[in-house]
């Protein structure tokens, strides 16, 4: 106690008003914003201290930041990429790094990098243009989990067709990614005569989703405070100061959109300057999002199918609409004090204590009996709250993600959008018409028109053989998630995985890589789900080799095209895979 009050009464020296930013750290992008009344995190970390660790270990800090030596994820010493005839080398000079660029029709260009995006999952380098704060992309992700740079097609959803430009994205930091990477973004404005990926001139006020990001701009705050009096008398309980925002005292809707400031897509549609306290509906224009952005990140009925969208998905969410449900009712932007797991499980999703189970749910609903609800066991996988109404129907990342969308299984809707349903991801096994039959004896729900396949042949099957590349990446997700192989047994899944290695799309042969070598027998598979077809369908064979050798005493299983042994009920899948929906898919990321 006495600790604390002597922090608060003698630190004052670091609370003082902001000071104008060096000319050495206004580089690109940084700019000084205290005439909007920004001081930047590092000004309520002596008052803060247990809030600004906290921070500190979140994943939102390191967004975005400087490329030093500390932030760059990869090791880029003498690492050197080659992509499309293109070579990139990379040096340093102390603490900065350089890539030289060399391309067969120009001369070498060497270029500081100046900024990295990503922190946990993968991270994009970003190179100055020598046009004032206008930043350019390398063609390449660095995959951290796998330690491995990519082509930036292959770390995205998008067609096998699709082709980056050679310009590197040239500007594409300042008009869009800064609006969701930084705090107090503003993004480069057009100038007469140019396009407005040329003018370069976005600023922030700080790198990564910072303290003002979430609480609103802290200078009047900071001024107040100042007194050491007034800081004493608020740890005792006075009346709290209305100087800044505390996103936990807003409404469900306000502090909702604290967070979708960023997790939405109505943030591609900004009409004003959103800060923390109001709402989106003030400051974006949702009719203004063109259809294709819609077709981009959206099932056909409307429901959010990209992760970091989650604003979209939960403001459709009845709990949200009628209720007091928010994002801080399941997550938590500081570990609380009575939260014990490490720092880095708290940042992986910020979720508070318990609420990746059904306590999420438990708190607002009751449940007397488990089984007359879900019809499973209390505790079994099939009476999860989240697993049947947020099942992963969303994707970013090259992973599936919850949907946060709230709503019960539908079959219906699997037919009619196209996207799947909670009880056949899990079930992957069993056909469509199985799980209609189930949901009309449980609860009612009128079983759709199907065709014979959808009646027979398991979903995991159909979606494998015929479904876009969409349902194929799920699939190929959910083949490795641990409730859907406990479901559905793991016998049959390597002959799928083998398939769906060789898929046209690079994000699925990724994600069947990924749950292959999950499977006991296939961790030591070797595979470069970049490289040429020749190599894709060689580890294809090399799998369904392996997997016959080992599926002798399997069971017939027609439901998954298979007989006894492992034997491919052939007819059934070169009809299917001929039926395959080739619509191009390419989702907002």
């Amino acid at each position: 106690m006495r600790d604390a009050v002597l922090a608060l009464l003698f630190a004052t020296a670091s609370v003082g008003m902001p000071v104008p930013a060096s000319a050495n750290e206004v580089g690109p992008v940084i700019a000084d914003a205290s005439g909007a009344g920004y001081v930047t995190s590092s000004r309520c970390r002596t008052c803060h201290p247990g809030h600004y660790y906290s921070w500190q270990q979140s994943y939102h800090r390191t967004m975005t930041q400087r490329a030093t030596t500390a932030a760059l994820a990869p090791d880029l010493e003498g690492v050197v990429l080659a992509l499309s005839g293109s070579a990139y080398r990379f040096d340093r000079d102390g603490d900065r790094w350089f890539v030289t660029i060399e391309r067969p029709d120009r001369k070498p260009q060497r270029r500081r990098l100046e900024l990295t995006t990503g922190s946990h999952h993968r991270q994009w380098l970003w190179f100055e243009t020598g046009r004032g704060r206008a930043l350019a992309a390398l063609p390449f992700i660095y995959l951290i989990a796998e330690g491995r740079f990519v082509p930036r097609d292959a770390a995205f959803m998008h067609p096998p067709q699709r082709t980056w430009p050679t310009s590197h994205l040239d500007g594409k930091w300042g008009v869009g990614c800064i609006n969701c990477h930084t705090t107090a973004p503003r993004a480069a404005s057009s100038r007469a005569g140019e396009r407005r990926a040329e003018t370069g001139e976005a600023t922030a006020a700080e790198l990564g989703i910072a303290c003002e990001a979430c609480h609103g701009p802290a200078a009047d705050h900071v001024r107040q405070y100042r007194n050491p009096g007034t800081r004493y008398s608020q740890h005792l309980g006075g009346e709290v100061s209305s100087s800044i925002v505390d996103p936990s005292e807003l409404t469900a809707r306000q502090s909702s959109a604290v967070c979708g400031q960023c997790h939405s897509l109505v943030a591609a549609a900004a009409v004003g300057e959103f800060q923390p306290g109001g709402t989106l509906e003030d400051h974006y224009d949702r009719s203004s999002l063109e259809d294709e952005i819609d077709q981009r990140a959206r099932w056909s009925d409307g429901r959010v199918r990209m992760g970091g969208r989650e604003y979209d998905a939960i403001s459709n969410t009845g709990c949200f609409r009628s209720g007091e449900m928010s994002c801080l009712s399941c997550h938590a932007m500081h570990r609380g004090d009575d939260d014990l797991r490490p720092f880095s499980v708290w940042a992986s999703d910020q979720l508070r204590p318990q609420n990746d189970s059904d306590l999420a749910c438990l708190q607002c609903h009751e449940m007397s009996d488990v089984r007359a609800h879900t019809h499973h066991a209390k505790g079994s996988l099939g009476s999860a709250c989240n697993d049947c109404h947020m099942p992963h129907t969303s994707y970013a990342l090259l992973k599936a993600i919850r949907n946060h969308q709230v709503a019960p299984p539908s079959v219906a809707e699997t037919v009619e959008a196209g996207r799947p349903n909670a009880c056949n991801l899990c079930h992957l096994d069993r056909s469509l018409g199985w799980t209609a039959e189930h949901l009309e004896a449980w609860y009612g729900v009128e079983a759709p028109e199907l065709d014979p396949d959808e009646q027979r042949v398991a979903a995991g099957a159909l979606w494998a053989l015929r479904g876009d590349a969409g349902k194929r990446v799920l699939l190929a997700w959910h083949m490795g998630w641990e409730p859907a192989r406990r479901t559905s047994g793991t016998d049959w899944l390597p002959f799928y995985l083998a398939l769906l290695l060789d898929d046209p799309y690079p994000a699925v042969r990724y994600v069947a890589w990924r749950s292959l070598r999950s499977l006991p027998g296939y961790d030591d598979l070797a595979f470069d789900y970049v490289a040429e077809r020749e190599h894709r369908a060689s580890v294809s064979m090399q799998v369904f080799e392996r997997w016959q050798a080992t599926s002798a005493p399997m069971p017939k299983r027609p439901a998954v095209l298979l007989n006894a042994g492992g034997v491919p009920i052939n007819e059934d899948l070169a009809r299917l895979s001929a039926e395959r929906d080739a619509r191009v898919v390419e989702w907002l990321e």
